[in-house]
């Protein structure tokens, strides 16, 4: 199994139900609804060392079982946001 996580490159970045729908309507057409997961963290439960370092408030995790129909998402990947890739 081959997991990657996305967060979205600005730390502000909120996750509404339109920009929602959006990403998976396109990861969707890749992946089965089974192997994709979207989290938004709570702010009571993020514990800042260092209270300069930010975290994203949401993500999405990417379990896949085949690595080439996932770098193909990767490559063709299209997103009204700007996305970062955490490989797992």
């Amino acid at each position: 199994m081959f997991s990657v996580t996305l967060m979205p490159s600005d730390n502000n970045s909120q996750l509404c139900s339109h920009l929602k729908n959006t990403l998976s309507e396109n990861i969707y057409d890749y992946f089965d609804a089974s192997s994709v997961q979207f989290w938004e963290s709570d702010e009571d439960q993020i514990i800042f060392v260092d209270n300069k370092i930010q975290e994203p408030k949401w993500g999405i995790t990417i379990n896949a079982e085949n690595r080439v129909v996932l770098e193909e998402f990767l490559e063709n990947m299209e997103s009204p946001v700007p996305l970062e890739l955490l490989e797992s």
